[in-house]
């Protein structure tokens, strides 16, 4: 995988982490229900998730 692709795969993952914290935020602080917040942190997760599955795959082809 090419730098350039790396870079915008993880920046394109941590622009979904920050919109999606971003938004449980929101969410807490007008008292939505707890099962769309879960949803909402499932995603941050996610998305974490796919930045070490995209670090890993590198680790692996530079290693």
């Amino acid at each position: 995988m090419s730098e350039n692709n790396i870079h915008h795969k993880l920046r394109n993952l941590m622009n979904n982490i920050a919109m999606n914290a971003e938004l449980a935020k929101l969410q807490l602080s007008q008292q939505a229900p707890i099962e769309k917040i879960l949803a909402t942190l499932e995603k941050v997760t996610e998305g974490c998730k796919g930045c070490a599955e995209v670090l890993d795959s590198e680790s692996h082809n530079n290693g």
